[in-house]
């Protein structure tokens, strides 16, 4: 699960698995163009992410160690 939340005018982000959670350093967030972006570490390595929100769907990839891999989520309130 991919959580955003906002305060003031600075958003944060952190995704959850079953497991553990992980902090999204350096979120940004686009409200005029509905873009997003960030990095995290995974197990020692950096992982990249955009991605754009459409209605209650985020379209977008993830890059890794030189390797792309989709990311698709479902928004829920």
């Amino acid at each position: 699960m991919l959580t955003v939340s906002q305060i003031d005018k600075t958003y944060t982000a952190k995704m959850v698995t079953s497991d553990r959670e992980i902090i999204i350093d350096k979120f940004i967030y686009n409200e005029e163009s509905m873009k997003m972006s960030g990095e995290f570490d995974f197990e020692g390595t950096p992982v990249y992410f955009d991605a754009t929100l459409n209605m209650d769907q985020i379209d977008g990839g993830m890059s890794a160690g030189g390797a792309n891999y989709p990311f698709k989520a479902t928004r829920k309130n």
